[in-house]
């Protein structure tokens, strides 16, 4: 067990980062073609695209994508960017499947073609071997991290899931939505911008629940194993009269000192806090206020202490 969790180190892997910087080139190829030269696909591109706006929606994508990559490529935490590779499975996977249903409206003698197709018939399966094999070195949430507020979180998952289904349905049921979509499309077009929208839908997952369990350690029947997970993460999570609180440091830029609040831990399902100068950040047990403990039974009475309650009386 001990050597399970020193594994975990959150590394990101040599394979994970060589297989985000082999991608980036592709995706930016494929924005150049799209964004800058949308009258040009049935010359430069794999299928012959009609409408620039549909272009302009894949090239948005494709763009995204190698920001995402490379910023894989540059990171030292893999739980930072963990959940992207999920997303970009499930929309390799769902390109790699249209490719098979509408194979004969490819344009096969062109070179883009066997990219297209060479590209989402491997990735699934590379994107979703990297992600399991960074998942065993996985770390929770560290000190220091900075967290979206419940409210913020909420409405990002609500906006995924918005996503989620509209790319399901133009997938799934692509004739139905060519009639409610604001510009025209093909079935091919359709289904592609579909697997676009389920991008954003595959992050649902990691804002709708919760990071950091901070109540845990006060929950009925955990006990002093809880408590000692608690300490383990790093968190400053304890039980102090008149109700539980989370001791908090402000951030500078707002009043240059830590302070100390009270908050119920009874629904707390983790720490507000966002990217600007107010936000509230986690500190560790070590910068954290002593703990007064009850002498060991036995033990001499410190006189100290007993002169300083008599003095308050």
């Amino acid at each position: 067990m001990d050597q399970a969790e020193e594994r975990r180190d959150d590394r990101v892997l040599p394979y994970t980062r060589g297989l985000s910087l082999f991608i980036v080139p592709f995706l930016l190829a494929a924005f150049v073609i799209l964004y800058l030269y949308p009258g040009h696909t049935a010359r430069l591109w794999a299928w012959r695209i009609p409408v620039t706006m549909t272009s302009m929606v894949l090239a948005s994508a494709y763009v995204g994508g190698a920001y995402f990559f490379l910023h894989v490529a540059r990171a030292r935490r893999w739980h930072e960017v963990g959940t992207g590779f999920l997303a970009v499975t499930a929309f390799a996977t769902l390109l790699g499947v249209a490719t098979v249903i509408h194979w004969e409206t490819f344009a096969h003698g062109h070179l883009a073609f066997w990219l297209w197709a060479g590209l989402y018939f491997t990735a699934p399966f590379l994107v979703i071997a990297a992600w399991l094999a960074n998942r065993r070195y996985a770390a929770p949430v560290a000190v220091g991290d900075l967290l979206l507020r419940p409210f913020e979180r909420a409405c990002l998952a609500a906006c995924g899931t918005l996503a989620l289904l509209t790319g399901i349905a133009m997938f799934v049921a692509p004739d139905a939505m060519l009639e409610l979509w604001p510009w025209p499309l093909t079935d091919l077009s359709c289904r592609v911008v579909g697997a676009t929208f389920c991008l954003g839908g595959g992050f649902r997952r990691r804002l709708a629940r919760p990071t950091v369990e901070l109540g845990a350690a006060h929950a009925p029947g955990r006990g002093r194993h809880a408590r000692a997970d608690a300490r383990r993460r790093g968190t400053c999570a304890r039980r102090a009269p008149p109700a539980p609180c989370v001791r908090l440091a402000a951030a500078p830029g707002r009043t240059g000192r830590a302070r100390r609040i009270g908050l119920p831990l009874r629904g707390l399902r983790g720490p507000s806090a966002v990217r600007h100068p107010g936000a509230l950040r986690l500190i560790p047990p070590a910068a954290a206020s002593p703990r007064t403990r009850r002498p060991p039974a036995g033990a001499a009475p410190d006189p100290g202490r007993a002169g300083r309650r008599s003095g308050r009386r």
